[in-house]
């Protein structure tokens, strides 16, 4: 009962706004089979990037211990200004 109050899984057919995703295949503390592949498909508002490796939110690349996940996510947010989504109800 506490896991469904709480799991974003079981809202994943709900959401509404464009939701960019990032996970990882080895992620800790997230298990990559818990996803609804089948609610994430059916909603146009889901982008979900699966990677093969990278922490719980560490996903970080280089010596300078630079974030690409943060840049994907600005390069997404910068997409997504510039083509809105049309307006479900």
């Amino acid at each position: 009962e506490y896991y469904e109050s709480i799991s974003g899984v079981f809202r994943e057919p709900y959401i509404k706004s464009p939701l960019l995703c990032i996970s990882s295949e080895h992620d800790p503390v997230i298990a990559h089979e818990g996803l609804n592949r089948q609610n994430i498909l059916d909603n146009p508002n889901i982008f979900q990037v699966v990677v093969k490796s990278g922490g719980h939110v560490e996903y970080s690349h280089g010596w300078a211990n630079t974030n690409w996940a943060v840049e994907a996510g600005l390069k997404y947010l910068e997409w997504r200004l510039s083509h809105p989504p049309s307006v479900q109800q």
